[in-house]
């Protein structure tokens, strides 16, 4: 009896995972469909188009197509990702957020603090000029 309920404890925690991976993608193209709907907004102000001029011109799809992505009745894929961001002239993660690099911003900090620790000591004419290129570099991200 202690072993079919060990079985049945197993089953109920491997079934809880994906209902909760499922929500939380629901919520991820929920969000995704919301930010796509504010940058065309955006993007239908500034350029003067019709979401049928748009997506004809711009994406090669049909107006129908384009509003299945905004209302959030089509989730956005890699490739439609890709092809919306270079349309309305955006990055990726600002449509789908789980696309942005946390490890850039991770990258840019531990650098800045290493530059800080680096500048307290005095360094060879070949080591300031690689820390002055990577200061240069971190200005120009």
């Amino acid at each position: 009896m202690n072993k079919l309920n060990e079985n049945q404890r197993v089953k109920q925690i491997s079934f809880a995972a994906p209902v909760q991976t499922a929500k939380f993608q629901k919520e991820l193209d929920f969000r995704a469909a919301q930010n796509l709907k504010k940058l065309w907004l955006q993007y239908k102000r500034k350029h003067k188009l019709t979401q049928e001029e748009f997506a004809n011109c711009r994406l090669g799809w049909s107006q129908g197509n384009f509003s299945q992505y905004l209302n959030g009745k089509t989730p956005i894929g890699r490739k439609s990702l890709l092809k919306l961001s270079e349309a309305l002239e955006c990055k990726p993660f600002d449509i789908r957020e789980e696309f942005k690099d946390g490890d850039a911003d991770r990258f840019r900090a531990a650098a800045e603090n290493l530059l800080l620790i680096l500048r307290r000591y005095p360094v060879s004419a070949e080591d300031d000029c690689l820390i002055r290129s990577i200061e240069s570099s971190l200005v120009t991200q």
